[in-house]
């Protein structure tokens, strides 16, 4: 499955939302590491490996 497919089946992912709790808690480049979790969580939930 595709990572496009995966979140356009996603019955409730709301990237604005994503996207502005990302912006409400910011990191320093090369220090992600609050956003690497929410991001890999997010993937986890549409059934997505990842690196």
């Amino acid at each position: 499955m595709t990572a496009r497919r995966a979140v356009a089946g996603a019955p409730s992912f709301d990237l604005v939302g994503v996207r502005r709790d990302l912006h409400r808690h910011p990191e320093l480049s090369m220090a992600e590491h609050r956003t690497a979790k929410v991001v890999e969580g997010h993937l986890r939930s549409f059934g997505l490996r990842h690196a």
